[in-house]
């Protein structure tokens, strides 16, 4: 949500409003009536800031609720967060008190506390434990997602840690190329940020509460874009049936057999393969395709609404049941992959049918073939249902191979054959006329 879309919602907002002036008027009573001792023995807490020891009263807790309740909704969930917010406003009390502020100074103090949280510029780098760059390829960008090595992360900041040096003289940054590390130095205390030979850098819109969670959300998106747009990957890729490897936490264990006994035998040592992305110069070249570029950018930057958005979400699934162990799991995640590219939102058909129906036009290589691929996805529902519905583990390998086979293909196909800037409404609309019989698109 940018500043003003904010500010437009937030205007016409009166119970957000309403509730808002409540808090703070709670507050008042209580920063005048509250003493250090009492504060410390409240039975709902006590907040110190600079209108003193303020103890926190029902009436605060019931406001303070209903506003950050309210915000969140209208925030989204990549800014609203209810602690958060009730954070914000507890502190922007303490000030209005402190200077003696009206309910509008006070009300117009948070709301550009708001803003300002929405007008935060992230860029977060974190370890990438999946992708490799081949020895000369330089970063590669997909989206607002970017592969670097550490090298290049120590190039790109040099000109942010000289300025940051000329307000903190004792700061400093090292990188440890053969450790695979970097540390940030102030007043002789180090600080290791998590890093690796290999880097992330995602740009990503969201409270920095929630920075970590939409940047892990992005680089999946980026993953499965690269497996769709380039067909030249070697056999180290993960498979339809293979279990990818976490993209930024590592995990020493991973691919090795664990002790196991069976009667009075043990078993232990060896290990299975595990799965990672390496881009040579002919994965690089399809990768930064001029074409291919444009439909990175376009699927970051959906507008609501669109059939953009239910690619970018039907993306995140697709990593998300790639890298689930349990089976259920997996498929439940590509499932929803396939959901978010073809449910409508009409409550009149049966969900399963549209499925069916508008997936087998996407997919089948003529009309005649369509009843056979509308079963392959009514089948796969009956897995998804009896594990949603009843708790049921029992979805087979080649059931959720098959999941992933289909959601893959049918994303591909949107990316490929559909506009991703139409509103998703007309994109299934569409599907819907040509499920009578009719070549789409």
């Amino acid at each position: 949500m940018s500043p003003e879309e904010f500010l437009k919602k937030f205007k016409s907002h009166a119970d957000a409003k309403k509730a808002l002036l409540e808090y703070y008027a709670a507050f008042q009573i209580s920063a005048v009536e509250s003493e250090p001792v009492a504060a410390l023995t409240s039975s709902l807490g006590f907040s110190l800031g600079s209108a003193g020891w303020v103890n926190t009263s029902e009436d605060m807790l019931r406001a303070s609720r209903r506003f950050s309740d309210l915000l969140t909704k209208t925030l989204g969930a990549r800014f609203g967060d209810e602690k958060d917010l009730s954070d914000l406003i507890r502190r922007a009390a303490h000030n209005a008190v402190s200077f003696n502020q009206t309910e509008k100074q006070f009300l117009d103090a948070v709301t550009n506390d708001i803003v300002n949280i929405l007008s935060q510029d992230f860029e977060i780098f974190l370890p990438n434990r999946l992708v490799y760059l081949g020895p000369k390829i330089t970063p590669l960008k997909i989206g607002n997602v970017r592969v670097l090595k550490l090298s290049d992360l120590e190039k790109e900041i040099q000109p942010v840690v000289a300025k940051l040096q000329t307000k903190y003289m004792n700061m400093s940054v090292e990188f440890d190329h053969e450790k695979q590390r970097a540390t940030f130095k102030q007043a002789n205390i180090g600080i290791e940020v998590p890093s690796s030979a290999m880097m992330w850098a995602v740009k990503a819109r969201a409270s920095k509460t929630h920075l970590y969670e939409e940047a892990l959300w992005q680089i999946g998106i980026a993953t499965s874009l690269m497996r769709l747009f380039s067909g030249k990957w070697d056999g180290r890729i993960p498979s339809f049936r293979d279990i990818e490897p976490d993209a930024v936490v590592q995990d020493r264990y991973v691919g090795d057999n664990a002790l196991v006994r069976n009667g009075q035998k043990l078993s232990y040592g060896g290990s299975k393969f595990v799965g990672a992305y390496i881009v040579d110069g002919k994965i690089s070249k399809d990768l930064r395709a001029k074409k291919t570029q444009s439909i990175f950018e376009k699927v970051f930057a959906y507008k609501p609404g669109t059939l953009g958005e239910q690619v970018f979400n039907a993306l995140g699934w697709l990593t998300k049941g790639r890298q689930a162990l349990d089976r259920s799991e997996r498929l439940l995640y590509f499932f929803t992959a396939i959901e978010a590219i073809l449910t409508r939102n009409n409550k009149d058909s049966p969900v399963i049918d549209t499925i069916a129906r508008h997936g087998s036009v996407m997919l089948a290589a003529s009309i005649e073939k369509r009843p056979g691929v509308a079963k392959r996805f009514k089948d796969l529902y009956a897995h998804r249902s009896a594990t949603v519905h009843r708790g049921t583990r029992n979805a087979s390998a080649n059931a959720v191979a098959n999941a992933h086979y289909l959601a893959t293909l049918l994303i591909l196909v949107a990316l490929k054959k559909g506009n991703l800037s139409e509103k998703h409404k007309t994109f299934s609309d569409a599907l819907g006329a040509a499920s009578y019989g009719t070549i789409w698109p």
